[in-house]
């Protein structure tokens, strides 16, 4: 009887082969992430905030832009329109503000921190919440504008073709905050 040899498993082979490059390249992503650690740890502050900082920026830059051309085609359309949005402006920026600087900085950071605890299901839980509440908000701001923009803007001194404008603007934008 000839003596059988059992010729290596290339499944084997192959899976081990992936299973190094694999860990090659987790231990790659450790030590690369473990350097940026140490760059903000270590590099000069100044260098290492305008560079966290820059993106910021530019999306800053953008929108102040954006403001600017909108502003200056409104006031094209004649000082009614741009005296209706002015009154619109105030409580648009509070709606703003709310939305994304204290509600979305509070979802971001309790779902950041739910996803880093390995905790998904708290995480999803999380994000259906916040979209919850962001029609709600939506809703509370466009209802408001219905309900109480007359008044809110006779107060603020609209007027005749400028309330009219402030009005039927207020109702677009805060319409559109329930989907957005």
């Amino acid at each position: 009887m000839p003596c059988e040899v059992e010729a290596p498993d290339a499944t084997t082979s192959r899976e081990r082969a992936s299973h190094f490059r694999n860990q090659d390249a987790l231990s790659s992503a450790v030590r690369e992430k473990s350097a940026t650690r140490a760059a903000l740890l270590t590099a000069p502050i100044v260098s290492t905030m305008t560079k966290l900082a820059l993106p910021t920026i530019a999306v800053l830059a953008a929108q102040t832009l954006v403001g600017i051309a909108e502003t200056y085609y409104v006031g094209l359309i004649g000082t009614d329109a741009l005296a209706g949005t002015a009154l619109v402006f105030p409580f648009w920026a509070m709606m703003a503000m709310m939305s994304n600087g204290g509600i979305g900085g509070g979802v971001s950071s309790a779902v950041a921190r739910a996803i880093g605890a390995h905790r998904h299901e708290d995480a999803d839980a999380l994000v259906f919440h916040a979209l919850a509440l962001a029609v709600i908000m939506g809703a509370t701001f466009f209802v408001g504008a219905i309900w109480m923009g007359p008044a809110i803007y006779t107060k603020l001194g609209g007027r005749d073709e400028a309330l009219r404008v402030a009005l039927r603007y207020s109702r677009f934008m805060f319409a559109g905050s329930i989907p957005i």
